[in-house]
């Protein structure tokens, strides 16, 4: 007996559950059924309806039609305005119809529809607002009249002449290397783009067409993999080493010099800049050079003063310094530039030296320095006060006897031939040391009423004997 009651249990148990399990099939199997037959229906339905949160730019075309979607967007563009800003400027309003727009979506709507995927209706209730493309489908829905379009962007009246165009990035030397220098969007604006602007902006969710947005755009940007590569060849170009020889001192060039030898072109080939070549061989040149400078002199009398520029002095041979840089930046190898010097005077940085010839105005006195010492001196007579003695630094340049000289008069205007014994010019505009027989003394204040015509007049008695101790190429220095 007891055995028959457990057994009885048992079968109650097992029973209880398959009944409850059979109810459940029978609930999930329904639920599946009218999930199957809710999606069904929901793919018949969105077939021929814009699925939920779809939007023509700011317009909601959810739930509706080909047809229904169709009415609300030509009613929409009926009395639409837009606004043309740039940036906080307002320029001007327009209606679609002011730039040859009109909406002409009967009978292509249900072709955007039919792009719409129905199968995935489900997922559109869980989206945020999805607004179709109309980049690419515009063209369906809108009739333009493109020369309507074009003469509406061109009474606009934009002068892309007075606006600052866009800048490529570029490669430049920068904190020690070559780097990319950004790009720079301008004002100029692209007509075009501004004229598709227009367009799609009466199909999108806003109503302003900023003018900023039809900027034209650089060509180049910092992202361009060939200029970033340009960048990295211009780097180790600079790293050449080249060095200027002057007599026997070598200068090794900076990358900083360097890199001013190469440009980047626009097809992003390096380019070797002949012209940056040239520029630093002259500013080389008058760095090291003497010509054109004034010297710091020390006055037998006077002590430390400056004098101004004269022809004394030297320069390096620029083109010829240019032409061998050029082949080195080309070769892309370190090498010596070997700079010849060319001019007057001692090619150092004191180009006076210690042999030369002293004129002081202010004590109307002569010093011949040789070695530095004083091997000959005497009182002289300058220029006149209305035509006075040009100060510099000069050379002697020439040296002739038994000569005339010949030349106008800068005080009375007259011309003049004067016959001395010496005469050793010292500047290319008709200044020079000479005897002077007519002068009826020297030194003092004579020069003040007996001043020459600009040279300087020395005793005959003694020229002869300065003529003879003086070569040419010696230094002059006038005060």
């Amino acid at each position: 007996m007891k055995n028959r009651a457990i057994m009885k249990r048992t079968y109650s148990k097992r029973w209880g559950k398959m009944k409850r399990k059979r109810r459940a099939l029978t609930y999930y199997g329904a639920v599946g059924i009218a999930l199957v037959i809710i999606y069904v229906v929901g793919v018949i339905f969105f077939n021929s309806h814009f699925k939920a949160n779809t939007y023509f730019g700011r317009e909601n075309v959810s739930f509706m039609t080909a047809q229904q979607a169709n009415s609300k967007l030509a009613h929409h563009f009926s009395g639409e305005k837009y606004y043309l800003i740039e940036g906080e400027r307002h320029i001007t309003s327009f209606k679609p119809g002011d730039i040859g727009v009109s909406f002409s979506g009967e009978g292509r709507m249900g072709e955007v529809l039919k792009e719409d995927n129905p199968f995935i209706w489900p997922l559109s209730f869980f989206s945020k607002k999805r607004v179709i493309r109309v980049d690419d489908i515009y063209d369906k829905i809108l009739t333009v009249d493109q020369d309507k379009v074009s003469a509406y962007v061109r009474d606009l009246g934009i002068d892309n002449q007075g606006r600052e165009a866009s800048k490529n990035a570029t490669v430049a030397y920068k904190d020690g290397k070559f780097q990319i220098v950004a790009e720079k969007i301008g004002r100029q604006v692209d007509l075009k783009a501004l004229e598709k602007n227009l367009v799609m902006t009466t199909l999108k969710d806003s109503k302003t067409v900023d003018l900023q947005n039809s900027y034209r755009q650089p060509e180049v940007k910092s992202d361009n993999k060939q200029l970033i590569e340009q960048a990295d060849k211009l780097n180790k170009r600079i790293d050449l080493d080249v060095k200027v020889k002057i007599k026997d001192k070598e200068e090794k060039i900076p990358a900083s010099e360097i890199s001013k030898w190469f440009t980047v072109g626009e097809d992003f080939s390096i380019r070797v800049n002949y012209d940056g070549i040239w520029a630093f061989a002259q500013k080389y040149s008058d760095e090291h050079g003497t010509i054109n400078k004034p010297r710091q002199f020390h006055a037998t009398r006077q002590g430390n003063i400056e004098v101004p520029a004269g022809t004394l002095g030297w320069s390096l041979d620029v083109d010829g310094m240019a032409k061998q840089i050029y082949k080195i930046a080309e070769e892309g190898k370190g090498a010596v530039v070997e700079a010849t010097i060319v001019g007057s005077g001692k090619h150092e940085a004191n180009d006076i030296g210690n042999t030369y010839v002293e004129v002081s105005i202010p004590d109307q006195m002569l010093w011949y320095y040789q070695d530095g010492k004083i091997v000959f001196q005497t009182p002289i007579v300058t220029g006149h006060p209305q035509s006075p003695t040009v100060r510099g630094v000069f050379y002697v340049w020439n040296k002739e006897q038994n000569t005339v000289l010949e030349g106008v008069n800068r005080r009375t205007g007259n011309k003049y031939k004067s016959p001395v014994s010496y005469w050793m010019p010292f500047n290319w505009s008709g200044f020079g040391l000479h005897d002077s027989p007519w002068q009826p003394a020297y030194g003092g204040n004579n020069w003040q009423w007996a001043g020459s015509n600009g040279c300087v007049n020395i005793p005959p008695e003694v020229m002869g004997q300065f003529f003879n101790m003086v070569a040419i190429g010696t230094p002059v220095i006038v005060y």
